[in-house]
C-alpha cells in the first residue's frame, strides 16, 4: 500500500515534459556540433582552393559559344588578376 503517494497526471505531465527538454537540448547540442565541424568543408579543387564560380559561368559561357575565344581569355585574366596575353 503507498499511502496516499500515487502518481498524480499532473507529476507524469510534468516529468514527460522535462524529458522532451532535455531531448531537445540534447538535440540542440548535436546539432551545434555538427553544423561546427562542416562549416569548414567547403568543396575544394585539385588545387586545394574552393571553386570560383565566375570562372565557372565563363567556362559555361565559353563552351556554348556566347563568347568567343579572345572575349574568354580577356575576361579570364581579369577573374584571375592578370594582365590578357
Amino acid at each position: 500500500m503507498m499511502w496516499g503517494y500515487s502518481w498524480t497526471w499532473g507529476a507524469m505531465l510534468l516529468m514527460g515534459g522535462w524529458m522532451l527538454l532535455w531531448l531537445l537540448a540534447l538535440g540542440g547540442v548535436i546539432w551545434a556540433l555538427a553544423r561546427l565541424l562542416t562549416r569548414g568543408s567547403q568543396p575544394t579543387t585539385p588545387g586545394g582552393q574552393a571553386p570560383d564560380r565566375a570562372l565557372d559561368l565563363l567556362r559555361e559561357r565559353y563552351a556554348r559559344g556566347e563568347v568567343d575565344a579572345e572575349t574568354y581569355e580577356s575576361m579570364r585574366a581579369r577573374l584571375h588578376g592578370t594582365p590578357p596575353q
